[in-house]
């Protein structure tokens, strides 16, 4: 079944550049992998939708999202179900190193059940 993509990025062929205007809860299992600062706000509409899916994170325990991550698990909401460190790979025209290599840091990926 088709899942929409959104990106802000050129790329091929996306559903949109504004993922906040639709309703998530009638894709099914979707997968959620927002830029950081877009975390705290993917999970309070993701939780207004109803959605359900995997959050993929990076593993920073003093950020904001991270509270709010604690707060669903206790609630039941979400569940760690992996924890991971991945060798990154970026398009040749992005000069920043950042996206390049292994990061020092895991990443975190939750299951969604809004």
């Amino acid at each position: 079944r088709f899942r929409p993509f959104f990106s802000v990025l050129d790329c091929t062929e996306p559903a949109g550049v504004d993922a906040f205007t639709v309703d998530w809860g009638t894709w099914g299992n979707a997968f959620f992998h927002p830029p950081v600062g877009l975390v705290a706000k993917v999970l309070r509409y993701a939780e207004c939708c109803g959605a359900k899916g995997l959050l993929v994170v990076p593993d920073w325990p003093a950020s904001v999202y991270m509270a709010r991550l604690r707060e669903k698990e206790q609630e039941g909401k979400v569940m760690l179900v992996l924890r991971f460190r991945p060798e990154l790979e970026a398009p040749r025209w992005m000069k920043s190193a950042v996206f390049r290599g292994i990061p020092k840091f895991d990443f975190l990926a939750y299951s969604l059940d809004f």
